[in-house]
C-alpha cells in the first residue's frame, strides 16, 4: 500500500491504540468480528484497528495483519496475534455491512525515513528506556534497540504504559519522529524519577533490611 493510495478496509474499533511495528494479541468474540477476521485471513488482507470510546471513534488508526491464530474455542471465539503495519487517516466511514468499514489514506512521518534523528536524543532515549525497564524488572535487549530505525524506536517506546490512551492517540497521529522520541524521553525521565521515589517510600515503610541493621549495629 503506497503512501498516497486510498484503500477500502474493514475496521476493528477497540478501546486501545496500535502502533506500527508492534504486536498485539486480540480476543475475537463478537460474531461480526469473527466473520471480519476470517475474511481478512482468507483473503490475506489487513484490517484497520481504530480507537473507539465514549467520545466516539477516532479518525486515525493503524493497519494490522493477522500473524497467527493463538487459540480457538469450541464456541467459535478465537485469539489472534496481530501486528501493526502502517498508520492511516479515515476519509469516510461505511456502515453497509455488519461491521464497520472505511475508505482510508495511509500516512507516514513528514521527514523522509532516511533523515536521522539527533544521535544524542536517540542515545538518551535508549539509555532512559533501559533504566526504566530495569527499574520495572523487565529484560530489554539494548543491541536490538540500537538496531531499530528511528521511527520504529519511537513507536516502540510509545507502546507501553508510559502514556494514556488519549496521549497514545496523539502520538499515533503525530508526523514527526524527532518530536515523538523527544516526548518519550521526557516521559521516561519522569517515570524513572517517580519509580525511584516510590522505591524509597516502600523501603521506608518496610523498615531497614537485615544488612542495613547490621551496618547500624557495627
Amino acid at each position: 500500500m503506497s503512501s498516497d493510495s486510498q484503500q477500502f478496509i474493514p475496521l476493528f474499533p477497540l478501546p486501545l491504540v496500535l502502533f506500527p511495528y508492534m504486536p498485539l494479541p486480540l480476543h475475537v468474540f463478537e460474531p461480526r468480528y469473527r466473520t471480519m477476521i476470517h475474511t481478512c485471513m482468507e483473503e490475506k488482507q489487513p484490517f484497520g484497528l481504530i480507537r473507539a470510546g465514549t467520545a466516539g471513534t477516532s479518525w486515525a488508526g493503524c493497519l494490522a495483519e493477522v500473524r497467527t491464530v493463538l487459540q480457538r474455542f469450541d464456541d467459535g471465539r478465537f485469539d489472534i496475534l496481530s501486528f501493526g503495519l502502517q498508520r492511516f487517516s479515515v476519509l469516510s466511514f461505511d456502515t453497509s455491512k455488519e461491521y464497520l468499514q472505511a475508505e482510508v489514506r495511509p500516512f507516514r512521518d513528514s521527514a523522509p525515513p532516511e533523515d536521522e534523528v539527533d544521535p544524542e536524543l536517540r542515545n538518551t532515549a535508549i539509555e532512559l528506556f533501559m533504566e526504566f525497564a530495569q527499574l520495572n524488572n523487565r529484560k530489554i535487549s539494548e543491541s536490538s534497540l540500537r538496531k531499530m530505525p528511528d521511527e520504529e524506536l519511537s513507536f516502540m517506546m510509545c507502546h507501553g504504559e508510559l502514556f494514556s490512551l488519549a496521549e497514545k492517540q496523539e502520538l499515533l497521529e503525530l508526523r514527526d519522529t524527532h518530536l515523538r522520541l523527544d516526548r518519550c524521553t521526557t516521559r521516561l525521565w519522569d517515570g524513572i524519577q517517580q519509580r525511584v521515589k516510590l522505591s524509597r517510600v516502600e523501603k521506608h515503610l518496610n523498615g531497614p533490611s537485615r544488612e542495613e541493621l547490621q551496618k547500624l549495629l557495627n
